[in-house]
């Protein structure tokens, strides 16, 4: 009897291990998978680093871009490790470390032109397409060998499920038998090995679990309990903050870790040990929570970069293009007699193009200065019928090249607010421009003023195509623009609704619209004279003491 159980117990033995070998063989192929999209995500990192530094020039792009290079070369390395002796798989991989290294070779060269040559020899290269049709040949060799490894991976998992069936099979045989044997020691063996397979199953979700955390968030994590008490760091946490490694909570830290008592969601930005940080906590099961520790001081860095070079190149184009714009004006104007037909039409299409350049330069300093609060607004009483008036008389020209009337509507008696009268004739001048833009020839465009409560309400109708529903989420958006291809054609560089929302947002007003196709309606509202000091003062009080951002509620 003992040698019959000793055998059974080495088949059960010899079924589980088959069982394990059959799970390796199942989880290196899912990691070869993994490891292949891993490469793709570097390779288009690297690609985007290197592209930023060619746009901008700034050095702070090499370093993500070298620590990119690197990673793919690492994760190339591994995948070059992990694959099988098939002919097969060995020519898949030839090829794509020979397409990754052209790859390289031409982020490389690029790069290297950008320093030696300047930024349009840069760009020449890469406007060569070489780099794209690399990147597709890169595409097409991951997809073909991630295709295979799926193959691989079903019929691997195919086999560790009938292992695992065998080996369930083999158990209940062998208790089967126990019980017939001796009942004692069969019901003594089913109930430990089926402990022992409840302990693996949750040993390796656990592992799963906290592998998954530690190879896809890239930022520091702690788990506390309902006291706030650290029970799990990664080591990112112990990276960003070394005391975070004892076992005392770290002083740093320990006003958020008593944020999560409350049981609710939090997210902030606050800085950390000189690097700037967001903060986000979430309830776990079981009365714990999930703290993370998110540095964003690069990026917060790379968008101060991006503002200034837009606001730089702006500033430095505005001077020349002015300088073009008014020579093109005197060849189409008063020297217009000395050109041939032929010249004319380009002299005018040159003039136009150098309006549109004029106008997108001015609107996007013109987001700057509001963005970083250098927008001058001289806020007084004056009649907003008046300025009605003058956006008519401003915009009456540009609706006679379109054939679109204009028609005003306001109150017989002044209709005083308190605001920029410049500032609000932007606005009036954008929107009425927008509604003859889209307007047919003889359609008439509406503008009107009405008092509402203690607020002022001016109107702009027209009955144009409308907003498309699929835009009507993202209009005050920066450089937002319908896709239809009529709605291109008319122009405009996508800023105008957005500065003016800016503007309308300064005085306290709301802008708004209403649209369907053939009546569109877009309105905005400023205070009258007899609130509008008070909420402008209020409003600059209220911008002297900014306190630290904190939210509480559903984190995003």
């Amino acid at each position: 009897m003992i040698a019959l159980v000793a055998g059974a117990a080495l088949a059960v033995s010899d079924r589980m291990e088959a069982a394990a070998s059959a799970r390796r063989a199942v989880e290196g192929t899912a990691g070869r998978i993994d490891r292949l999209h891993l490469l793709l995500r570097q390779l288009l990192d690297a690609e985007v680093d290197g592209r930023g530094f060619i746009i901008a020039g700034d050095p702070l792009f090499l370093d993500p871009y070298r620590t990119d290079t690197a990673a793919v070369n690492g994760t190339l390395k591994a995948i070059a490790a992990d694959v099988g002796p098939s002919g097969v798989e060995q020519q898949r991989l030839s090829n794509l470390q020979r397409l990754v290294d052209a790859k390289s070779r031409f982020l490389d060269r690029t790069i290297e032109l950008r320093l030696s040559a300047g930024l349009e020899a840069a760009a020449i290269a890469v406007a060569g397409l070489e780099g794209n049709r690399l990147m597709d040949a890169i595409r097409n060799e991951i997809g073909r060998m991630i295709v295979y490894e799926r193959s691989q991976l079903a019929s691997r998992t195919a086999m560790l499920q009938g292992e695992e069936r065998n080996t369930q099979r083999l158990i209940f045989g062998f208790l089967a038998g126990a019980v017939v044997l001796v009942l004692a020691i069969g019901l003594m063996l089913l109930g430990q090995l089926m402990a022992r397979l409840q302990a693996q199953r949750s040993a390796r979700q656990s592992a799963a679990l906290l592998r998954i955390s530690l190879d896809n968030i890239g930022a520091g994590v702690a788990i506390t309990d309902e006291a706030g008490r650290i029970v799990f760091r990664n080591a990112e946490l112990v990276r960003m903050l070394p005391e975070a490694a004892l076992e005392d909570v770290p002083e740093s830290i320990a006003g958020d870790l008593a944020l999560v008592r409350s049981a609710k969601p939090f997210l902030f930005e606050r800085e950390l040990l000189g690097a700037t940080v967001v903060v986000r906590g979430t309830p776990l099961r079981h009365d714990r929570f999930l703290v993370t520790y998110l540095d964003v001081s690069t990026a917060r860095r790379a968008e101060r970069v991006k503002s200034e070079f837009v606001s730089t190149v702006s500033h430095e184009l505005r001077t020349p293009v002015t300088s073009i714009r008014g020579s093109l004006g005197m060849l189409a104007g008063p020297l217009a007699a000395g050109l041939s037909d032929k010249q004319i039409p380009l002299v005018q299409m040159a003039l136009r193009n150098a309006e549109r350049l004029t106008l997108l330069v001015n609107d996007i300093l013109d987001i700057e200065k509001i963005e970083s609060g250098g927008m001058p607004f001289d806020f007084q009483a004056c009649d907003l019928n008046q300025l009605l008036r003058e956006a008519a008389e401003t915009n009456h020209a540009y609706g006679e090249t379109r054939a679109v009337i204009l028609a005003i509507g306001m109150l017989p008696r002044p209709l005083l607010v308190w605001a920029d009268p410049s500032r609000i004739q932007q606005v009036m001048s954008n929107l009425i421009s927008n509604a003859v833009k889209f307007s047919e020839p003889k359609a008439i465009v509406t503008i009107t003023a009405e008092e509402a409560g203690e607020e002022a309400c001016v109107s702009i109708h027209d009955r144009g195509p409308g907003v498309p529903a699929a835009f009507r989420a993202q209009i005050f958006e920066r450089f937002a623009q319908a896709d239809a291809s009529d709605s291109r054609a008319k122009g405009g560089t996508g800023l105008g609704l957005s500065i003016a929302k800016a503007i309308i947002d300064k005085h306290h007003g709301k802008l708004s619209f209403q649209s369907v196709p053939g009546d569109t309606t877009f309105s905005f509202t400023v205070p009258l004279y007899s609130r509008g000091r008070e909420a402008v003062a209020e409003g600059a009080g209220r911008r002297t003491q900014r306190p630290t951002e904190i939210r509480s509620g559903p984190a995003p």
